[in-house]
């Protein structure tokens, strides 16, 4: 692509060596976030844009609804290194793909009623709604094996995600610095209104 120049606009002027050395100054002292939250975050931020830019949500899928799924599991859970971040994203990628797994069924089964709607007019006056979902369900069931395996991979997910939040909550009370000591039980005593003190007293009068 062809740049214009304009030859009536003077040339900026080239800055002096001791305006350089002024700029170098400034940007040694620029050394990022200074606080273990600013850091925490600035390192953070090359991950999560590695995560949400993952070939993980389909072409006709809401991609920032993935990111916000992803954002709100790491403002939850606080995710401390590379590790914990890994944690976080397999928790979003398999709930991801159980909401998908869910949208897929239901899908299914309008599908399945809207393509038995003739045949059931043909035979019933009306049927109601749980009977076409109920028949819809028997329909695919039978002659297909799409429901069994979205409720595979469903249960499937389930688990991953349930696993990954096990490890992701042992491995912060691992890494957690301060543990909190077990307290002492405290002595029992022989309160006045119990029946043993009041035997003892008896037996000392």
């Amino acid at each position: 692509m062809l740049k214009l120049v304009d030859r009536n606009k003077p040339a900026p002027a080239q800055r002096s060596e001791k305006q350089r050395e002024a700029a170098r100054l400034n940007g040694a002292k620029t050394r990022g976030p200074v606080t273990p939250e600013g850091k925490r975050n600035s390192s953070l931020n090359g991950l999560r844009h590695n995560l949400c830019s993952v070939s993980l949500v389909l072409s006709n899928e809401d991609r920032p609804g993935y990111r916000a799924l992803l954002d709100s599991y790491i403002a939850e859970y606080r995710p401390c290194g590379p590790t914990q971040m890994d944690l976080i994203e397999q928790m979003a990628a398999a709930k991801w793909r159980e909401k998908r797994a869910w949208s897929l069924e239901a899908a299914t089964l309008d599908y399945a009623m809207d393509e038995m709607e003739p045949r059931l007019a043909a035979r019933f006056e009306s049927t109601d709604q749980p009977t076409r979902a109920a028949l819809a369900f028997a329909d695919r069931s039978e002659s297909s094996n799409a429901l069994t395996l979205l409720h595979r991979y469903e249960a499937r997910h389930t688990r991953v995600w349930r696993a990954a939040l096990r490890q992701l909550i042992e491995l912060q009370r691992a890494s957690s610095p301060t543990r909190t000591p077990d307290r002492q039980r405290p002595e029992k005593r022989n309160l006045p209104a119990e029946p043993g003190h009041l035997h003892d007293s008896k037996k000392a009068a």
